[in-house]
């Protein structure tokens, strides 16, 4: 084989090798359902003032997702979502809790600003400090390729 011919294909081949190791961006197969549920929760029972059913529905969308049903970053933001609800019942230690398992998925996860006041500002800054940081969810290739 010709010298630029083995330099072509060696290319080639990490090229192929690189963009195999970035995962594809790409929703999960419950985001959806999930997502809706958050939805609910928030925009009808949570302005409704019905704490109850707004943590039923949360709960029920963190079981829908399960370990990988939905990418991470949809499970912490439902897991911040539940952490307000829980601080508004009056649930502060759980809330907490809450917000720490949305951090140990995502660490950029945060209150949604709508959301927050100070109860809940205090809740999520006490998850933040007792929780260890996320891992990274992409990593960069690990070689370069030498051609």
């Amino acid at each position: 084989m010709n010298r630029r011919l083995r330099k072509t294909l060696a290319s080639a081949l990490c090229l192929l090798a690189v963009g195999a190791s970035v995962p594809l961006a790409h929703a999960a197969p419950k985001d959806a359902d999930a997502q809706k549920l958050d939805r609910q929760a928030m925009d009808d029972d949570y302005l409704n003032v019905r704490f109850d059913a707004a943590e039923k529905k949360l709960r029920d969308a963190i079981n829908l997702c399960g370990a990988s049903g939905c990418t991470p970053k949809i499970k912490a933001q439902i897991y911040m979502h539940l952490g307000i609800i829980l601080v508004n019942a009056g649930k502060q230690a759980d809330a907490t809790a809450a917000f720490g398992e949305g951090l140990k998925l995502d660490a950029t996860a945060a209150p949604d600003k709508d959301f927050t006041n100070d109860a809940v500002q205090k809740a999520f800054d006490a998850a933040k400090t007792s929780t260890p940081a996320a891992p990274a969810t992409t990593a960069a290739p690990s070689a370069v390729c030498a051609v």
